[in-house]
């Protein structure tokens, strides 16, 4: 197995490892308690949101523009409906950002295998 195809094996790793952590701080904050409709609703907008990450990895490895996706991913629950969701409050915060983090770094890692 030669250097390019371990360096790209790392690549992957750390893409579905930022991903990963992505939907589980995303389920675990926001999916408790919620009508059919709601969580169909929310499910829908998390996975649009990763695989505009991943298209965004594939065509244009931006780190800006996936941090905003990432983020808005994150934090619109309760923007949509105020009552339903927890605010977003300083410990998750800082959760949500080392979510953004990730996929950030994870790009800057797509970046340079490009």
């Amino acid at each position: 197995m030669g250097t390019s195809a371990l360096k790209t094996g790392g690549y992957l790793f750390a893409s579905f490892l930022a991903l990963g952590a992505y939907f589980l701080m995303f389920e675990f904050r926001y999916m408790w308690y919620l009508g059919a409709s709601e969580v169909a609703l929310l499910r829908l907008c998390n996975v649009a949101c990763i695989l505009a990450i991943v298209a965004l990895w594939a065509c244009f490895p931006s780190p800006l523009l996936v941090a905003l996706i990432a983020l808005v991913g994150l934090i619109f629950p309760p923007f949509y409906d105020q009552r339903s969701f927890a605010a977003v409050d300083l410990p998750f915060a800082g959760v949500v950002l080392f979510g953004v983090g990730l996929q950030v770094a994870a790009t800057y890692l797509w970046r340079v295998h490009k």
